[in-house]
């Protein structure tokens, strides 16, 4: 078996601004005789995922899982840029049933954080304290920048650590946190330009 250097590129298109959204990673993939023969074929040290598609097209079977395999990695990677960097706006809102969902079916336990007006270990207590400031003096609180009104549900509702259940459905891979999330991969990895290029000299 013989290790090479593959570099995974992403492209997931423009902003706002014209700001251009891609990623890259560089893993190392082991292969046997027989592909990194016919990878020698080509008669460069640098092959493209269109050369590797081609190659296969016109009957080179010996690249058909080396190929496969390189596409799931690149699908993986684009998964992953959709569930951590992409972001979703409605993400406090899907969360929030989601929870509910888990902890009625049982598979989950949360964790629950401790009421506002308990002094023991309240890290927002000021900021509650100055709500209720703010709204005896007219203000308008909720426009302020450094207020998380996800960590404010009311005294009448229980209020979970939503961070450790986040890090939870993560944990449980893409599929079930894609669901929790309101992320679609199967469209994210559709809408996405993914491409792979093999370095058998293996430096990148």
């Amino acid at each position: 078996m013989t290790k090479i250097k593959v570099k995974l590129e992403a492209f997931y298109g423009y902003g706002c601004c014209g700001y251009s959204y891609d990623s890259e990673e560089v893993i190392e993939v082991e292969v046997n005789d027989e592909v990194l023969k016919a990878l020698r074929g080509f008669g460069t040290e640098e092959i493209s995922s269109k050369a590797i598609a081609q190659a296969i097209e016109n009957g080179e079977t010996a690249l058909q899982s080396l190929h496969e395999q390189l596409e799931e990695k690149c699908d993986y990677m684009v998964e992953e840029y959709w569930l951590n960097e992409a972001g979703n706006e409605d993400l406090g809102e899907c969360l929030s049933e989601a929870i509910k969902e888990d902890i009625e079916s049982g598979i989950y336990t949360p964790t629950i954080l401790e009421d506002e007006d308990d002094d023991s270990d309240c890290s927002d207590c000021d900021k509650v304290e100055e709500k209720e400031e703010n709204e005896e003096e007219g203000d308008d609180f909720w426009d302020d920048e450094d207020w998380d009104e996800d960590d404010y549900d009311g005294d009448d509702e229980i209020r979970y650590d939503m961070d450790e259940y986040y890090n939870w459905i993560r944990e449980q891979g893409h599929g079930f946190a894609a669901e929790r999330l309101g992320v679609d991969l199967y469209e994210a990895c559709c809408e996405s330009e993914m491409n792979y290029t093999i370095f058998l000299n293996n430096r990148d």
